[in-house]
C-alpha cells in the first residue's frame, strides 16, 4: 500500500533537484542564429542568439496612445562590421522596414578588457499592419540610445543571460530581451567561447535551488511521518494479535 506513494514522490524529488540544477548552463550551440563575417577571411567574427520583442508607443487616428508589440523573426538578415575594439551587428526583417543595429566596444581598464553593448538604434515605418490605425502610415522613424552598459562580458567569453531584461531605447521605445548569448570579439572556430552568465540568472538558479531545498526537506518530513505511520500501526496488529493469541 506504500509503494505507489513512494514512488510518486520520490519521482517528485528527483524531478525538482535535476530542474534546478544550473548543469550545463554554459553550454551553447555551435553557431548563433546571427553571425557576422571578416571581410576579408569570410570567418565568423561575431555571434548572436537572441529572442527580442520590440515595444514601441504610438499615435492612432483617434489621438489614443497604444503600443506596437511584435518579435524578432528568425529569418531577419544579419550584417555588421567586427574590428579590434568596435563591432556592430545589424539586424533587418519585414522586407527591410525594420532593422535594430547592436553597437560592441571592447575595453581595458582593468585586469581583463571587457566588452559591452554600447548603443543600440532602431529604425522603422509605422506599417499600418503593425501599427493598427496609426495617425502616421508608413511614417519613417529613427531612433537610438548611445550611453548603454549592457551584455557584458570578458572580451575572451561570451555574454549568456536567459532571464528576459527590458531595455529602454526611448521613452517610447522598448525591448524585451530574453534568451540571450552574444560574442563580438575573438570567435574561434565559429564558436561561442565560454560563458558568462548574467546576475539574473545566478539569481534565479538560487532561488530555484532554495526552493528544490525547502521541497525536498518538506517530502524527507513526509516520509519520515509516513515511516513512523507505518510502524506504529504494525506494532498495533502485532500487539493485537498477541492478545488474541493470549485470550485463547
Amino acid at each position: 500500500m506504500t509503494l505507489l506513494p513512494t514512488t510518486v514522490l520520490f519521482a517528485v524529488v528527483f524531478s525538482l533537484a535535476t530542474s534546478s540544477n544550473p548543469g550545463n548552463v554554459g553550454s551553447s550551440p555551435s553557431e548563433g542564429y546571427f553571425v557576422v563575417r571578416d571581410n576579408t577571411t569570410g570567418q565568423v567574427c561575431l555571434m548572436a542568439d537572441m529572442d527580442l520583442q520590440f515595444n514601441i508607443l504610438y499615435t492612432t487616428n483617434d489621438d489614443e496612445v497604444d503600443y506596437a508589440v511584435f518579435g524578432l523573426p528568425q529569418t531577419a538578415n544579419a550584417t555588421g562590421s567586427c574590428g579590434p575594439d568596435n563591432s556592430s551587428l545589424t539586424l533587418t526583417f519585414y522586407d527591410d522596414a525594420f532593422s535594430v543595429t547592436f553597437e560592441f566596444v571592447k575595453e581595458g581598464g582593468g585586469d581583463v578588457d571587457r566588452f559591452h553593448t554600447s548603443a543600440i538604434e532602431i529604425s522603422y515605418i509605422e506599417l499600418a499592419d503593425i501599427f493598427p490605425g496609426t495617425k502616421n502610415p508608413n511614417a519613417s522613424r529613427q531612433v537610438s540610445n548611445n550611453t548603454l552598459d549592457i551584455f557584458s562580458a570578458d572580451a575572451d567569453k561570451s555574454y549568456m543571460c536567459e532571464s528576459e531584461v527590458n531595455i529602454t531605447v526611448t521613452e517610447n521605445v522598448s525591448i524585451l530581451t530574453s534568451l540571450v548569448q552574444v560574442q563580438p570579439f575573438g570567435v574561434k572556430s565559429g564558436q561561442f567561447s565560454t560563458a558568462q552568465i548574467c546576475s539574473l540568472d545566478t539569481e534565479n538558479n538560487k532561488s530555484d535551488v532554495n526552493t528544490a531545498a525547502i521541497v525536498i526537506g518538506v517530502v524527507a518530513g513526509v516520509f519520515l511521518l509516513g515511516g513512523v505511520f507505518a510502524y506504529v500501526i504494525l506494532s498495533e496488529r502485532k500487539r493485537r494479535s498477541y492478545v488474541r493469541l493470549d485470550g485463547d
